[in-house]
């Protein structure tokens, strides 16, 4: 007798859903959290589940900047350059994000640094 099948759970549509501890070290230009980058073919959206920090957001609308807390939520369109900074060493989130597995394994993604 053989195992039955079980395919993995997954959103509908190619979404991905990623849990993420943000850097709590420093960057290059001394900021904490993540380098700016962009992906050019999926949105992106942020739910805070833990600590406090902020996303910055370049696009055509001019820099950005939204604070993050816990139970607090933004997204952002493909194509704007964005960034997690890390205010308190704890930010945690749960990032859903469009074409699930194309960020990873072909979407341009362009880190500035």
């Amino acid at each position: 007798m053989t195992a039955p099948l079980v395919a993995p759970l997954a959103f509908p549509g190619a979404v991905g859903l990623t849990h993420l501890r943000v850097y709590d070290t420093p960057a290059r230009d001394g900021i904490v959290g993540g380098s700016p980058h962009v992906h050019l073919a999926s949105a992106e959206a942020y739910l805070v589940t833990a600590g406090a920090g902020e996303v910055v957001t370049l696009s055509s609308a001019g820099e950005q900047r939204f604070e993050l807390h816990q139970g607090e939520m933004v997204w952002f369109e493909p194509g704007v350059i964005h960034r997690l900074v890390n205010h308190d060493g704890q930010l945690e989130i749960l990032c859903v994000m469009q074409n699930s597995g194309l960020p990873e394994a072909g979407d341009a993604l362009l880190t500035f640094p």
